[in-house]
């Protein structure tokens, strides 16, 4: 179980979301989070289902999971350690939903291991039960409106249903000038727009791949060991060679590669509110055992009789100006300084990365920047 299965596990479920909507759009989610509700599914499945599961996840089977000192073990260790990262566990929460009763058991150690939230079903107001859960995701993604994620339908008394909200938000701390005209972002096929955009001089580390495809930014956040990665196509590629060139177990190489510079950077502003239903990514990747089925155990979690057709996960990601404006504007900077200037001004991936543990956390691809 490495860091290298939970990154390639991040990027097969992104390049499904990609060819889901025809390559167009934005795509913002945590990989590490979603591998986190498997990881808390595994561990409330029994046999066959259970054993499909963790040879899917890249894990091995652990037959000690009843045990009450089971979570000392080293598998519980590793699945503490990677909930208990400092940007995950500030910025996600993992909810179940449930009908009848869950065993004591998984309460315990899910709730001490993965921080589960739980929730039973409300049968006789389903819809009233389902607006409270709506409210509950946008309180913890701060978004302005009502996502209305959940449905009446994900509520019966015979499915349980897994969601997590996520909420980046990059503030950064630095000095910024002003933009007197919004500049281009230059999509795919032509299409041209104006992008609200962050001007900011700072030092970053810049890596150029071997083809000129693509270009990597690499920023340091402040006091952590997260690193902000952008992954920006050339002029002269399309998206889909982007993507298909960068290598995120090559991570570590373009890091140690790449060379420092100050430069001038040029960034536009996004707020990318996105929610998907994996279901269908995840079985197009070969995990079939679990959804729709009502054979699946679920022994480990309930002696209820459930089936699972959802798993939910609703992100807002958000980069936007939070440090001092100079009141300078960004045209008197050109002519007082011969900084180089580098312009994040078509496709990009954005990644927060941690270095220390090699792990991607969260992931977008920005196509079309939007600001609320």
């Amino acid at each position: 179980m490495s860091a290298e299965a939970v990154n390639r596990f991040t990027f097969d479920v992104f390049n499904q979301l990609y060819l889901s909507q025809n390559s167009t759009g934005n795509i913002a989610f945590s990989g590490t989070i979603l591998y986190l509700m498997m990881g808390a599914i595994s561990i409330g499945l029994r046999g066959r289902s259970y054993e499909k599961l963790s040879k899917f996840l890249h894990r091995d089977v652990d037959q000690f999971i009843d045990n009450e000192d089971w979570v000392k073990s080293g598998t519980a260790k590793w699945w503490s350690k990677l909930r208990s990262k400092s940007v995950i566990e500030r910025s996600s929460k993992i909810l179940i939903i449930y009908p009848g009763q869950l065993s004591a058991h998984y309460k315990r150690i899910s709730r001490q291991i993965f921080q589960l939230v739980y929730t039973k079903i409300d049968l006789p107001n389903a819809e009233e039960f389902a607006n409270e859960i709506n409210v509950w995701i946008d309180r913890h993604v701060i978004s302005d409106h009502i996502l209305k994620v959940v449905k009446k339908s994900m509520v019966s008394e015979n499915k349980i249903l897994f969601i997590s909200a996520v909420h980046f938000q990059i503030e950064w701390k630095t000095q910024f000038f002003k933009c007197l005209n919004d500049p281009w972002f230059y999509g795919d096929n032509n299409e041209v727009s104006k992008a609200e955009v962050i001007c900011l001089e700072l030092f970053v580390r810049t890596y150029k791949s071997p083809n000129s495809d693509f270009e990597i930014i690499f920023q340091t956040m402040d006091q952590t060991d997260f690193i902000l990665v952008i992954v920006m196509k050339s002029y002269a590629y399309s998206t889909d060679e982007m993507l298909n060139s960068f290598k995120v177990e090559q991570l570590p190489t373009y890091h140690e590669q790449s060379e420092q510079d100050f430069v001038r950077m040029v960034l536009p502003k996004f707020n990318l509110p996105a929610s998907y239903d994996f279901v269908p990514e995840l079985t197009k990747l070969g995990l079939t055992d679990i959804f729709f089925r009502n054979d699946t155990e679920f022994g480990r979690m309930t002696n209820h009789s459930v089936i699972m057709e959802n798993l939910l996960q609703v992100t807002s990601v958000s980069v936007d100006e939070f440090g001092i404006n100079t009141h300078k504007t960004y045209d008197e900077l050109l002519v007082q300084s011969n900084v180089k200037e580098l312009r994040v001004d078509r496709p990009f991936l954005f990644l927060i990365y941690s270095s220390n543990d090699n792990l991607v956390h969260f992931s977008a691809l920005v196509k079309k920047p939007t600001v609320n």
